[in-house]
């Protein structure tokens, strides 16, 4: 009895505890790296510690604000504590987050569909005053998003549901648990890359998504390229996103 007890502690501090404790190191470190990165380029940023830590893809409203010279961009964390591996979007207000489990490559793919509000992007005039700058929608991955897909089509996210709940796949927990053979993986990739819509589903389109791609409103990034692309770089997406009268998000067809 002692021995499964021990099992049943072990578990939960390895498979909750630890990843829980990681990863808010992590996002405590890349808080830090923007702060200063902000500080070195004298921009304005106004930011909760809390809310950025426990951010999460439910919270409706922005985590940070980072005002540059020429812009203010509107920051939405979407962090989880355990790194999915792919987030899959319905529409505007529906994620799916596939995260994979393996056992000796023998797995699942965890999948959970989270119903979201409309991000509320705005609340930049609060601290800036009315006549602020144009404000920039950033979706943010952080501490780590491996990739990102948005369903497409009239009929993509009703084929892509129905395999979902047809092809081997049972509910636990309130989540859907898949055979990892049912997502087509390739086994020998180092970071365990996969697709996640399979190539045998009829009916279904998807686009990647990659860094500075805009959806539903905001530009997509991982905080890495975040801070590397945009806040070391910020003129070059400014001026283009001016020139374009803020650039209307135009989501592939």
């Amino acid at each position: 009895m002692k021995l499964i007890v021990y099992f049943l502690i072990a578990f939960i501090v390895f498979a909750y505890i630890v990843p829980f404790i990681t990863t808010l190191i992590i996002k405590l470190f890349y808080y830090i790296k923007i702060k200063k990165v902000c500080k070195i380029c004298k921009y304005t940023i106004v930011s909760s510690l809390a809310g950025w830590l426990f951010s999460s893809v439910r919270a409706n409203n922005p985590e940070m604000f980072i005002k540059t010279e020429k812009a203010v961009y509107s920051i939405k964390n979407y962090g989880f504590y355990k790194k999915p591996n792919y987030y899959v979007f319905y529409d505007k207000n529906n994620v799916e987050v596939q995260i994979i489990r393996r056992i000796y490559w023998i797995g699942y793919v965890i999948i959970k569909n989270i119903k979201i509000r409309n991000v509320n992007y705005t609340g930049a005039e609060k601290y800036f005053g009315e006549n602020i700058l144009p404000v920039i929608n950033i979706t943010l991955f952080c501490p780590k998003c491996v990739g990102a897909v948005k369903l497409q089509g009239e009929k993509s996210s009703a084929s892509y549901a129905n395999h979902v709940n047809t092809q081997n796949a049972f509910k636990i927990f309130g989540k859907t648990v898949l055979k990892l053979r049912n997502i087509v993986v390739d086994p020998y990739s180092a970071a365990g890359r996969y697709d996640p819509v399979p190539n045998q589903v009829k009916g279904v389109e998807y686009g990647d998504l990659s860094n500075g791609e805009a959806i539903y409103g905001s530009y997509i990034y991982n905080v890495k390229s975040f801070i590397n692309r945009r806040l070391l770089t910020s003129d070059e997406m400014v001026d283009n996103v001016i020139q374009e009268d803020l650039k209307k998000f135009v989501t592939r067809s």
